[in-house]
């Protein structure tokens, strides 16, 4: 089984790093590398992905590279190998549920059901996407705990003690695991449960002569109520967060419903086209009357799995279980609409119902139809891995498959810049912006480019101060507008003047998005302060360094309260400003505070003779 898949994804493995594969490693480099114990626990720590911060995920990254840049061909292979080794966790896991669920050729079904799972063309971008390695992680984490959930399940039939025991390290360990991996690893509870009600109940298992009824709620229901409980503690900041989405919770609620339905679909017939990234869905795409027939259909076949438990359980329990994957990330949790990724661990309810349904036909007549799909699907993932080990290949494809997204666009032109091509890279933004003349995220990457052009910005500029202000804001501004400060600062910008981008930052701090995006806004307002102190309005940058301190202590202000002090000639505010800043630097696991050798560069600096810029004496 590994060969096979290990063939079809090899070729993938020569791709770059995309996106969010960059704003979760680069922190690799922040210290110059993770040269030390503290430097790697802030790294592993100091996650901001999730509320928990996935510090296992993170901590595996550090297997891969210590530094940042980083070669990415290994860390796609890591993500292949935990591929390999998830979907040998699925085959002892189905061998298992085969047997229990009395389905005959039960070893050979579930060979069947784990290369099904492994080559399916809508897991590339889960494999190949570094960064998904946190839902390659869960799923690994999941699959362990349920099957030693399920392995205690039957032993404490006859040796309660020892079952027990194995059920709790499963459940507990497995979801502990799982969800320091990404959060949707809190739903392992639930998938026991969904187990329990289908296959273990028809299955005859007998339940333990000692204390089941509160053992199941103590290890399975509990879990669900904490978690419940923490979502409903959460609710006001999970509705903040929709602050800066286009769409309410609702609205989210109700899509979710046809992309469900397309995800069912995705699974029996994917597609070789408009897959991967980018799928840019918005609430329009789906009429209130789709978006109540798609939910009808859903609980018609939640209603069908019930009742089927008893005569196919194993079908049963595979819809009951894709449901259930998608429980967290596909309701109303703020996050982007569609993704493929989310059904790297549903699916494999989808593969456990359709080798369930295969096992009616003889075992000569299963292989007789699992041949085919076997052999169509292998060659969709081939062919989607071939495009996704090429980056020129895939960024021509992405941008054809998805000429609307501003992602696929970025990524294209990101390329083409890289390969010398800049004024193709331009042109490309800039056809974008003609296109989507209101997307303000755009419009900030052709000013970048004019820029670098030396072409006139001064118009684009004051068409996006008045965009900045109302329009949805990208997580990407706070980097670009440092971009746009080094390029005024130099002179590469003919016409943008420090007070331009000064005005600019005024508007999208004014944006009332902002009010929930700490980590963007102290970023951003530390930008702000650099216009400042380029004005050499030092006391000006301090305030708004003190600004951004207190709403994100990340951006370490007292460094840059040191800084401008010492430009100001104000040598003791400037040595108190130094000694906050270490102690706030060595205090915290935070990954973006100022390198310790900025801090002694700085340091040093003041300590050098009043003569030549320095505070001693």
């Amino acid at each position: 089984m590994s060969l096979p898949v290990c063939l079809i994804y090899w070729t993938g493995l020569s791709g770059p790093f995309l996106f969010d594969d960059h704003w979760n490693l680069s922190p690799l480099g922040a210290e110059g590398g993770l040269q030390t114990l503290g430097h790697w626990l802030r790294f592993v720590l100091g996650g901001e992905s999730g509320p928990l911060g996935r510090p296992v995920s993170l901590a595996s990254f550090t297997l891969n590279a210590q530094t940042w840049p980083a070669d990415p061909w290994p860390f796609k292979l890591t993500n292949l190998l935990i591929h390999l080794g998830n979907a040998l966790l699925l085959y002892a896991l189905s061998r298992r549920l085969f047997q229990l669920g009395r389905l005959p050729h039960a070893a050979t079904l579930a060979a069947l059901a784990a290369l099904l799972w492994a080559l399916h063309p809508l897991h590339v971008s889960t494999v190949l996407y570094v960064v998904q390695r946190m839902a390659q992680l869960s799923l690994l984490f999941t699959l362990i705990g349920l099957t030693m959930y399920l392995q205690g399940r039957l032993l404490a039939v006859t040796r309660p003690r020892a079952g027990y025991l194995l059920m709790l390290g499963g459940i507990g360990g497995g979801t502990l695991l799982a969800t320091l991996s990404k959060e949707n690893g809190a739903l392992l509870p639930l998938y026991a449960l969904v187990l329990e009600a289908t296959v273990v109940r028809f299955a005859g298992v007998r339940q333990p002569i000692v204390g089941w009824r509160y053992g199941q709620a103590l290890m399975l229901r509990l879990p669900l109520l904490v978690l419940i409980g923490y979502l409903v503690f959460s609710t006001p900041a999970l509705l903040n967060r929709y602050s800066y989405r286009d769409f309410s919770p609702l609205q989210r609620l109700g899509v979710e419903g046809p992309i469900l339905l397309d995800y069912l679909r995705l699974f029996a017939l994917p597609r070789l086209s408009g897959g991967g990234l980018f799928h840019d869905v918005s609430v329009a795409d789906f009429p209130v009357l789709i978006r109540g027939t798609a939910w009808a259909a859903i609980a018609l076949l939640i209603a069908v799995a019930w009742r089927l438990r008893s005569r196919a359980p194993m079908v049963a329990a595979g819809l009951l279980w894709f449901f259930a994957g998608h429980a967290m990330e596909s309701t109303f949790v703020p996050l982007e609409l569609y993704f493929e990724h989310r059904n790297y661990l549903p699916y494999i309810g989808l593969v456990w119902a359709l080798v369930a349904a295969l096992s009616a036909l003889p075992l000569r007549l299963i292989a007789v139809v699992a041949g085919p799909l076997l052999l169509l699907w292998g060659t969709m993932t081939h062919l989607q891995t071939s495009v996704w080990g090429n980056e020129q290949v895939a960024a021509q494809v992405w941008l054809k498959e998805k000429p609307e997204s501003l992602r696929a666009t970025q990524f294209a032109a990101g390329v083409l810049q890289s390969n010398g091509s800049f004024e193709a890279a331009r042109n490309l933004i800039h056809r974008y912006v003609k296109r989507y003349p209101e997307n303000p995220m755009a419009l900030l990457q052709s000013i970048e480019l004019d820029c670098l052009a030396g072409a006139p910005v001064a118009v684009a500029a004051g068409k996006a101060t008045t965009l900045l202000a109302h329009e949805p804001f990208s997580h990407a501004m706070p980097k670009t507008f440092s971009k746009l400060l080094t390029l005024t600062i130099t002179g590469r910008c003919i016409d943008l003047r420090t007070a331009h981008l000064h005005q600019m930052l005024d508007a999208v701090l004014s944006n009332p998005q902002l009010a929930y995006l700490p980590k963007a806004a102290g970023q951003l307002l530390i930008t702000q302060g650099n216009t400042f102190a380029q004005k050499g309005d030092l006391r000006s940058a301090i305030k708004v360094a003190e600004r951004a301190g207190r709403i994100n202590r990340q951006v370490n202000a007292p460094y840059w309260q040191a800084l401008w002090s010492l430009e100001a000639g104000h040598c003791d505010a400037a040595r108190s400003y130094l000694t906050a800043a270490r102690h706030l630097a060595t205090g915290s696991l935070y990954t973006d505070d100022p390198p310790e050798s900025y801090l002694d560069a700085l340091d040093q600096v003041i300590r050098t003779p009043t003569d030549t810029g320095g505070c001693a004496p």
